[in-house]
């Protein structure tokens, strides 16, 4: 029989450790949530819904999402469809779900093509600073093993957070497929943890007036066949969310 964890023993005549100060402890604290993101996080929830101003913001999802024995250790795995989706994909929560996600620990990319993106570079990398998120090398570090680039996620993971990759890595074009192809980094993080993924597939709807309609349909928590090899889940993966999409009503397309 396990006995719950105590306080470490002192050795006879081994001094107490200093206690720090009640404002170092804060200002500590304060650190680490500017570092993982949280108090940026919480406020990106009330960003989020003023997109509700521009967009009609449909979301279908199970309501136990949360009640899994998983709770908030989760692989979110979203489609891509705009540099917005991360504060769209928000309105899937209310605000108390959301404070219990906090900190998400988002994959991001610093390797951008020519264009929009690529001429707000530095505010983006500020961004993802503030965020915390995980960002990606750049193209010109070379040639970085897979385990290497998601490493940090797997560490999040173990702490019982949760963590967002988008599997296409890229927004995907409007003159694109439906779902791009996905890339191994969510099958390798769920092999390396066990945590469950949430298929997310997000799309707009017709041109409408006043508001343009943004569908968000959430899956159920799955695991991938352990049989399968690392290309062959993330094919499984990406039909999953395919399946997600052949929900919807004709007309939402």
């Amino acid at each position: 029989m396990t006995t719950p964890a105590g306080p470490p023993q002192r050795r006879p005549g081994q001094s107490s450790p200093p206690e720090r100060p009640a404002g170092e402890s804060a200002s500590r604290e304060r650190g680490a949530r500017r570092r993982d993101g949280t108090a940026f996080q919480s406020l990106s929830w009330f960003m989020a819904r003023l997109l509700g101003v521009y967009y009609d913001i449909r979301v279908h999802r199970p309501p136990d999402l949360l009640d899994s024995p998983a709770g908030t250790r989760l692989i979110l795995m979203p489609t891509h469809q705009s540099v917005l989706d991360p504060w769209l994909l928000i309105n899937a929560f209310d605000r108390g779900e959301w404070r219990r996600l906090v900190p998400v620990r988002a994959l991001a990319t610093q390797t951008f093509e020519d264009g929009f993106l690529g001429r707000i570079r530095p505010l983006l990398k500020l961004l993802y600073r503030i965020a915390g998120a995980v960002v990606l090398p750049p193209r010109a570090a070379g040639l970085v093993s897979l385990h290497a680039k998601v490493r940090e996620l797997i560490a999040a993971l173990e702490r019982g957070e949760t963590v967002a990759i988008f599997p296409e890595g890229h927004v995907r074009t409007r003159t694109g497929p439906p779902i791009s192809e996905f890339a191994p980094g969510v099958a390798h993080v769920h092999r390396e943890t066990g945590a469950p993924i949430v298929p997310v597939a997000v799309w707009t709807g017709p041109e409408r007036l006043p508001r343009r309609r943004f569908y968000i349909r959430v899956g159920r928590p799955i695991r991938v066949p352990p049989e399968l090899s690392l290309h062959a889940a993330t094919d499984w993966l990406r039909r999953r969310t395919i399946e997600l999409y052949e929900l919807a009503a004709p007309d939402q397309h």
